[in-house]
């Protein structure tokens, strides 16, 4: 989650500006067909499912490690004498 989280953010975070800088320039200048519309809009995108990639990837983990406690569990009970 760290490094896809981290990444996802940052992109959020420059699509944000990217945007913001935008609609500034709409209002001041009253112009609307700009192509780094659509690639602040693909950096959203990518950036959410980045941030998504992280979380699954935590997910994953956890549940590894979850695994291995109950087999660590289950082999102390049954070492245990009746």
């Amino acid at each position: 989650m760290r490094f896809f989280g981290g990444l996802g953010l940052a992109g959020l975070i420059v699509s944000g500006v990217i945007f913001a800088y935008l609609i500034l320039l709409y209002l001041v200048a009253q112009t609307q067909q700009r192509p780094i519309f659509i690639a602040a809009g693909i950096l959203a995108v990518i950036s959410v499912l980045l941030i998504l990639v992280g979380f699954l990837a935590e997910l994953i983990v956890t549940q590894g490690q979850r695994i291995v406690e109950v087999e660590r569990r289950l082999d102390e009970r049954d070492r245990e004498p009746l």
